[in-house]
């Protein structure tokens, strides 16, 4: 799974990091661009099949989010990811030339947007909100926890969780989508890390973007 994860188009491979001024919640300058390039998502030891992912630990922040220190994990290095400021590993794949002004944003938008984002046992990604709708598509490695906490001012005390993962015969789903503005968070569901891809529609931008205190 990881090589057909690794035979796509060359903006998609290591060294070739696109949207280095976007997000892409992976790319140089953004979560999908936000702030310095960081996050994706695989699997580790007892994951899918033929999933290579690295099991050493590393520190993280006083959160337990962001990486304070050690080498990439391996499914990071081979997908060329860095740390994501709001948890876990990422890199921004694609970044639409289409430029679209949607009512309600401040400014011009790229029609879509998309990253690798990884989390290892241990790393979430914090509670925040994206104004545009995001399409979580599940890859490889363990089940993720994706939790939806509504769209009041802050998350809702008993969030909704939907759980990504491969196995559909035990609810888990492929793909979930975050509507616009809804509060969300995930972690792994388990002792793997998992690999997935988020899509924002339209593309994200850091203006768009309102990470919890």
């Amino acid at each position: 799974m990881l090589e057909s994860i690794l035979s796509l188009t060359d903006g998609d491979r290591p060294g070739t990091a696109v949207g280095a001024s976007g997000r892409g919640r992976c790319g140089t300058r953004g979560r999908h661009g936000r702030g310095v390039v960081w996050r994706a998502h695989c699997g580790g030891a007892g994951g899918v099949r033929g999933w290579t992912g690295s099991t050493e630990v590393h520190d993280h922040d006083e959160e337990g989010t962001v990486p304070v220190h050690g080498q990439r994990p391996a499914t990071a290095e081979l997908l060329d990811l860095s740390p994501h400021p709001e948890g876990g590993w990422y890199r921004e794949t694609w970044r639409s030339d289409v430029p679209v002004r949607p009512d309600g944003y401040p400014g011009e938008r790229p029609a879509g947007t998309a990253i690798y984002f990884l989390l290892r046992p241990g790393e979430r990604s914090r509670w925040h909100t994206v104004r545009s709708a995001e399409l979580w598509l599940w890859h490889g490695g363990g089940p993720l926890e994706l939790r939806l906490g509504g769209t009041g001012e802050n998350p809702d005390e008993s969030p909704r969780t939907v759980l990504l993962g491969g196995e559909i015969e035990r609810d888990q789903r492929p793909q979930a989508v975050v509507p616009p503005g809804v509060w969300q968070s995930a972690e792994p569901a388990g002792p793997v890390e998992t690999l997935v891809s988020c899509v924002v529609c339209p593309g994200f931008d850091f203006a768009d973007f309102h990470l919890a205190p």
